[in-house]
């Protein structure tokens, strides 16, 4: 049996440039297609709403993995995902448990913040994603770029060749108790 794992996926919001919170949103629908996964990257709009804090609290304290993504502008709320991250995670290994993807024009994080969450930086080098804009259409991102962040994740934290290749089933899954069944299936 493989073991399951729970991803939470940090990033910052920019009103500028919504391609790569669009790609991540793609990247957490990959991750859900595979069996033992769950994913989640905040979609409830800005931060504005009251719960939205509790809301991503609870889900950054019971995720055991966490990939932080490094986009053209760093986000302080990221700081703090991270930091309840290593609050709920202080007797795990949490370099094993974390990921940095960088996109392209991607902004460092600030010195301060180097200094407080080395830990869950690692010393492993970042993922560093491809351009994203497909190159038919360059409002859209190319789709095989979320599709192989996907995987990477999946291998990095599920061990190599733990990812599931496309198989013909329904490409989304309107209702969670379907993949269920599906997964149920399948595992005979």
């Amino acid at each position: 049996m493989s073991k399951s794992i729970d991803v939470f996926l940090s990033y910052h919001f920019d009103d500028d440039d919504p391609l790569p919170e669009r790609l991540i949103h793609r990247i957490a629908y990959h991750l859900e297609r595979q069996p033992g996964v769950t994913a989640y990257a905040y979609a409830g709009g800005r931060h504005s709403s009251s719960g939205w804090q509790e809301e991503v609290g609870g889900h950054v304290a019971q995720c055991n993995y966490f990939v932080l993504f490094q986009g053209r502008n760093w986000g302080e709320v990221q700081e703090d995902e991270c930091g309840y991250f290593l609050v709920n995670k202080a007797n795990h290994p949490v370099a094993a448990r974390s990921i940095v993807v960088k996109f392209k024009d991607a902004e460092e994080p600030p010195k301060r913040f180097r200094k407080k969450y080395f830990q869950l930086l690692g010393e492993e080098p970042p993922y560093e994603l491809p351009p994203i804009i497909d190159a038919n259409n360059p409002k859209l991102f190319d789709e095989s770029v979320a599709r192989d962040c996907a995987r990477f994740i999946v291998e990095r934290f599920k061990g190599s060749n733990s990812w599931v290749h496309e198989d013909g089933l329904p490409l989304g899954y309107p209702f969670a108790y379907e993949k269920a069944i599906i997964e149920e299936f399948v595992s005979g």
